[in-house]
């Protein structure tokens, strides 16, 4: 079995497996809004790649909040810098376990 990690924040839990014959060092870090990372590689790669949320919002239903989203993954060319594809890994709807009482919340 290949080596690989996980990280685990605000509740949505990432899996990377690393199937590959090069190391990756994954570095972790948040700012005031955001969970921000960056992957390292021994040897450079032809793409790099870009995740981002969009469509986020918390929505109730039945009496219950969810907060609903999608990642989103940017592929783009190192050598050109334009994008190859954009694709949606992650459609989210889960529900929220911490005090939502700030939070703008759309009623379903």
């Amino acid at each position: 079995m290949a080596p690989g990690t996980s990280i685990v924040y605000n509740y949505l839990d990432y899996r990377f497996l690393n199937a590959t014959e090069r190391d990756f060092q994954l570095i972790i870090w948040t700012d005031d809004t955001y969970l921000r990372g960056e992957l390292r590689s021994t040897k450079p790669l032809p793409m790099k790649y870009h995740i981002h949320a969009e469509n986020e919002r918390f929505v109730e239903e039945n009496g219950v909040v969810y907060r609903e989203g999608q990642a989103m993954r940017r592929c783009v060319d190192v050598a050109t810098g334009n994008t190859v594809f954009t694709q949606c890994i992650r459609d989210n709807h889960a529900q929220v376990y911490y005090d939502t009482s700030h939070l703008e919340i759309v009623k379903k």
